[in-house]
Parts: structure tokens; sequence; C-alpha cells
């Protein structure tokens, strides 16, 4: 597509083309949305959704996996779905079930589909980071840091799979990502609005990539995980073309609120082992 995949009239005219207004948004998987009633409700129990779990095999297998990863493996191996969840507790469990959300996300196209592979496996190692990063920033739990971090790449997940129903023919990626530059946090939260999650999530979505955010809330989960996301570059040696986490207003505000004891490289760098384990953990 060359050249003009850069300027902002190809791609409004491309837009228009596609008629994004008229994308259908996908149902969250049906195991997640019911395990998500259940934890809302106040009379959920560890039975009860275990129950849920057992009915999607593939969700199953996932749970008790992870009950028996090297997070939370103990000398007692995890033999069923209810010793998992009582392992790993209501809200992690409901992360891990969220890994399945990767199953709306499908693509024709080999550049988009690898593109959406790159996206989630970044996405599961933000919320790795952002874990980590819960346990210092002491404003929200780590299984909401998790969620934030599973959550920010939705928009652009949902925007390619359109793109790539809509278009015939795909010989170059550079279009992808101006298009997702352009439009992946309007589509983030139209879709965590369609599955009916909460103002602080929207945000996050809202919010990907968005470096130069500020505001004079106290600090919030989308400043956790634009810190998170920033810190993709003290975990790997890759550069990711991140600013400097120094520059983000997001990190001016936690720290002004809740001080780090160590630099945050270090920080990073001494839990990678953590680090890796969720992302083992996520991705199995």
């Amino acid at each position: 597509m060359g050249q003009a995949a850069h300027t902002p009239g190809f791609t409004d005219d491309l837009a228009e083309k596609l008629c994004f207004d008229d994308a259908a948004l996908p149902s969250m998987p049906e195991a997640v949305q019911q395990i998500r009633q259940s934890l809302n409700g106040n009379g959920v129990t560890i039975s009860k959704l275990s129950q849920i779990i057992q009915k999607d095999p593939v969700l199953a297998t996932r749970i008790v996996r992870a009950g028996n990863s090297a997070m939370y493996r103990t000398v007692q191996p995890v033999e069923s779905v209810s010793d998992a969840v009582m392992r790993m507790g209501l809200s992690r469990t409901q992360n891990i079930a969220l890994v399945l959300l990767k199953n709306s996300f499908q693509a024709r196209h080999e550049l988009i589909k690898y593109r959406i592979g790159w996206l989630w496996a970044e996405s599961l190692h933000v919320a790795s980071i952002a874990h980590v990063l819960a346990d210092h920033y002491d404003f929200i739990s780590s299984d909401r840091a998790v969620l934030g971090g599973l959550l920010q790449n939705v928009g652009a997940l949902l925007l390619l799979t359109i793109i790539d129903e809509k278009l015939s023919d795909l010989k170059h990626d550079a279009i992808l990502d101006v298009m997702i530059k352009q439009y992946a946090s309007e589509f983030g939260a139209k879709l965590l609005t369609h599955w009916e999650m909460d103002a602080e999530l929207i945000a996050v979505a809202q919010n990907r990539n968005n470096w130069s955010r500020s505001h004079a809330e106290a600090p919030d989960l989308a400043d956790l995980i634009l810190l998170a996301k920033c810190c993709l570059q003290y975990d790997l040696d890759a550069n990711y073309g991140l600013p400097q986490h120094r520059s983000l207003p997001a990190f001016e505000k936690l720290q002004a609120t809740y001080p780090l004891q160590v630099e945050l490289e270090k920080l990073i760098q001494d839990n990678s082992g953590r680090i890796d384990s969720m992302r083992n953990m996520l991705a199995a």
C-alpha cells in the first residue's frame, strides 16, 4: 500500500470503506461470562464456580494446569477443578478464564494473524508485570492489575479481526499500525462497554499507549497499566521504542502517592523470574 498508508486521508477513506460502525461486536465466551456473573453475585461458592468451569473441558484443563504451575505449585498436586480454584482463589481463576478471550480474535490473513498473536503475547507480558507492580503501588490488588493488563489491547485485537473480515487482500502491514493507532482505543471502549465491564477497565482500553495521560484524580488502574507496558523494555533486551518511565505523568503520580523504595528498572529485573512464571501460567 506504500506511502499512502501513512496519510490521514487514506486511513479515513479506508475506515469509511470498511464501515467500522456496522461491525458486529463479539460476545464474551459463555464460560467466562458465567464466571463473571457468579463473582458479581453474593452467593458464589467454589463448588458452584467449579461446576461452571467443568462444563467447558478446555477451560477446565487450563484451570487445573494453572493450579499446578510454578506460581501455585505445592507438595500436593492439584487433581480437580475445585482444588485448583481453592488454591488460586476466585479472582485469579477469573483471570485464567479470561485468557480464553484470545479465541474471539481470529484471522485469515497471515500478516493479521501474526499481529494478533504478537499483541496477545504483549498483553500477557504487561499483565505479568502489572501483577508485580501492584504489590509495590499499594492501591489495587494484583489480580485486578492482571485483569487490566489482559484487556488493554482488546481494541486493537478487535480492529484487526474486523479488517481481516472486510479486506480481501493484504500484502503490507504498514496500514495496520496506522489503523491501530487511530482506532484501537475507540474499539476497546466499545467492546468493554458491550461486555459490561466497569468504567475503570474501559479507561484502561481507552488509554493504551496514551503516554502523556494526565488527570487530577488519584492514581488508577490505567496509570498502572501504562507504566507496566513501559516496563517491557526493562524485562527484555529488545527495544520496543517505548518512552522512559520517568517521562510518564502516570509514573510521577504513582511515585508521589506510593513512592518505590528501589529503582523501577531494578524492581522489574529482580522480579523477572516471577514475571516469567506468571506469563507461562497465563499462556499455558
